[in-house]
C-alpha cells in the first residue's frame, strides 16, 4: 500500500486514489529534480502545478485566472531574439541559457522584437562603458554620468 501512494500520479478533481486526503504537494531537493531526465522533470513540475492549484481551489489555470498582461520584450540583439522566435539555431554554450529563458517564458503571454542599441540611452551608455573599462562594476539607485 506504501508504494502506491508514493508514486506521484494526477487524478481528476482533488480527489486521492488510495485514501480519502487530497494531494500533498511533493517538493523534492532541487539537485534531484537537476537529476531527472527533462521529461520526467517537467512532467513533475506539471503535477506540482496542478496540486497547489487544487489547494487553491482553481482546477484550470485557464479558467481560473484573469486576463493576463502580454509582456513586451525589447532586446538590442538580433540574434538573441531570433533564438527566442526560434527562427535560428543556437550555438551549444548557449544552450543552458536559452533553455532557462525559454523556461521562464513558458506560459507567458509575450512579445518580443529587436530595438537598436542607440535607442536605449542608458543601454548604450552601460555597454560603451564596460568595453571601455573592461571592469565588473555593479550599480546600484542612480547612475553616474558616462563620458
Amino acid at each position: 500500500m506504501q508504494d502506491r501512494d508514493r508514486k506521484l500520479r494526477i487524478f481528476a478533481g482533488n480527489e486521492h486514489p488510495f485514501s480519502d486526503r487530497t494531494i500533498e504537494l511533493a517538493v523534492m531537493p532541487p539537485r534531484q529534480v537537476r537529476g531527472m531526465r527533462p521529461r520526467v522533470r517537467r512532467a513533475m513540475i506539471r503535477a506540482q502545478t496542478k496540486t497547489k492549484q487544487q489547494q487553491e481551489g482553481t482546477s484550470d489555470t485557464r479558467k481560473g485566472r484573469k486576463k493576463e498582461e502580454k509582456f513586451q520584450i525589447d532586446c538590442d540583439s538580433l540574434i538573441l531574439v531570433n533564438m527566442l522566435l526560434v527562427k535560428c539555431s543556437c550555438a551549444w554554450p548557449y544552450l543552458s541559457s536559452l533553455s532557462q529563458i525559454k523556461e521562464l517564458l513558458r506560459g507567458v503571454d509575450f512579445q518580443i522584437r529587436q530595438v537598436y542599441r542607440e535607442a536605449n540611452g542608458v543601454a548604450d551608455g552601460l555597454a560603451n562603458q564596460a568595453v571601455r573599462t573592461k571592469n565588473s562594476s555593479m550599480f546600484h539607485g542612480a547612475l553616474c554620468a558616462f563620458q
